[in-house]
């Protein structure tokens, strides 16, 4: 199995989303669990060599953090790898090129300049599912208690710095843990993947490049920077909502009616950028693209104005 692309070192936080906040249960331990489910094949989900790159893509997309999310969702609604994004969007590389211009980013030659290919942080990728709907929710997990919060949530969101040897120790065969060569993580290049399984001595499998990775505890405490735990279905706890609420302004979001009259009263003073955001508006709609995500496109282009 052939190993995909990484990222640029991305790490984030976001303290006021502490899941211990929220949720004073937790034991720090290591623990056995494992949420495979007996699947091996995870789907590259465009983040190296896919069929189904688009032109300018032929090795991959820098995509890992979606794809971390889609095998979230994998393993915690039964989908299908790829599946997950298209009940909002066309492709999980559409979802991962509209989160980029949200972000302000511009495609860089021979890509197209709506289709930008700089990675995510993973508090602001969650935060841009949840405020459209796509996620429930969303909480920052400790490192030291992904295991307590692993097997809940069918794994972890995980953020972290990758050895020079990964790539070489994932397409072994078998593959050789991460971690246990004693390599050092590369402080420039990051990487997201989902955790499926721990082991009870502090390593386990991650989901990544469409395979199972092993690592070893001492990968964990070397390269992991950032862990997550995302709500697919079901309602996090109140206390929670009412700070990703907070956090998010959610129930502020224009409707369509609300979004258009804010169009009309200032294309005086911004005509010319307003005509940006209506065509790139359209050619969302011409892509089938939900009107909920179309009508928030709007609204925080308008906000950047």
């Amino acid at each position: 199995m052939k190993a995909g692309k990484r990222g640029g070192l991305r790490e984030s936080h976001e303290p006021l989303l502490d899941i211990t906040l929220f949720d004073d249960g937790a034991v720090e331990t290591f623990a056995k669990w494992n949420c495979t489910f007996g699947r091996t094949d995870w789907g590259m989900d465009n983040n190296g060599p896919d069929p189904t790159n688009p032109p300018a893509f032929e090795e991959g997309l820098g995509d890992c953090g979606f794809a971390g999310v889609d095998h979230g969702a994998v393993a915690a609604l039964g989908l299908q790898p790829g599946q997950f994004f298209t009940k909002w969007f066309p492709s999980l590389v559409a979802a991962y090129f509209a989160y980029g211009v949200a972000q302000g980013e511009v495609g860089q030659p021979p890509a197209q300049p709506d289709q930008p290919d700089q990675g995510v942080d993973n508090k602001t990728l969650l935060g841009w599912l949840y405020k459209l709907g796509i996620i429930k929710g969303y909480a920052e997990v400790p490192l030291k208690l992904v295991d307590h919060y692993g097997p809940q949530f069918f794994g972890l969101l995980i953020g972290q710095r990758l050895d020079d040897d990964c790539e070489q120790l994932f397409e072994a065969d078998p593959k050789i843990a991460w971690g246990s060569q004693n390599e050092s993580p590369d402080p420039q290049e990051g990487h997201d993947t989902w955790l499926i399984a721990g082991d009870g001595q502090g390593g386990g499998l991650e989901v990544t490049w469409g395979g199972l990775q092993p690592f070893v505890k001492e990968y964990r405490e070397r390269n992991w920077t950032d862990a997550w735990a995302i709500w697919f279905t079901g309602e996090p706890p109140a206390a929670l909502q009412k700070a990703l609420h907070a956090l998010h302004g959610v129930g502020e979001t224009e409707t369509p009616e609300t979004a258009t009259e804010g169009l009309i009263t200032r294309f005086e003073n911004d005509g010319v950028e307003l005509l940006k955001i209506l065509h790139k508006a359209l050619g969302m709609a011409l892509e089938r693209v939900a009107t909920r995500l179309i009508v928030q496109f709007l609204t925080d282009e308008l906000k950047r104005l």
